[in-house]
């Protein structure tokens, strides 16, 4: 079957801050499937840095919490 592809615009960013984001897939039975990873957004327009990091290599409530 073919993968379907998602866009995801956030429309309340500002220039110069940091976003987290955690990407959850979901099945055709609206199960929720296991993070692999978060985005991590500096947010500068068309220059914006963009990193994957993988999820299990994360202490997610220490490393979320410096971008609260």
């Amino acid at each position: 079957s073919k993968l379907k592809q998602f866009e995801f615009v956030d429309t309340s960013a500002k220039s110069g801050q940091t976003y987290i984001y955690q990407v959850i897939p979901v099945n055709q039975d609206d199960v929720d499937g296991e993070i692999t990873q978060i985005v991590r957004v500096l947010f500068r327009g068309e220059s914006s840095q963009v990193n994957f990091i993988p999820y299990s290599s994360l202490d997610d409530e220490a490393y979320l919490s410096r971008y609260d």
